[in-house]
């Protein structure tokens, strides 16, 4: 059985990070909006920092080939000045 998803992950100043499933199919056959709905239900939110002692706010999600980077900062291409190597 072959599965695709085209999805995306979303961050909104929650402590949550959420996935939003664009489009899916199973053997080529593409799965209706009510259908994704439900998947969406069954696996949200997929990260949930609220039981966490310190829950800070998820504001930015990024995927690379080899990281999911959460960060609670808005823009991922200027980091904290602590979060950089040192020099």
């Amino acid at each position: 059985m072959q599965v695709r998803l085209l999805a995306a992950l979303e961050a909104d100043g929650a402590p949550k990070v959420f996935l939003r499933l664009r489009r899916a199919a199973v053997n080529g056959l593409p799965l209706g909006p009510a259908l994704l709905q439900d998947l969406e239900r069954r696996v949200n939110p997929l990260v949930d920092l609220r039981g966490w002692p310190v829950a800070f706010p998820i504001r930015a999600t990024q995927v690379t080939d080899r990281h999911v980077v959460v960060s609670s900062q808005e823009d991922l291409s200027k980091p904290c000045v602590f979060c950089l190597p040192a020099p």
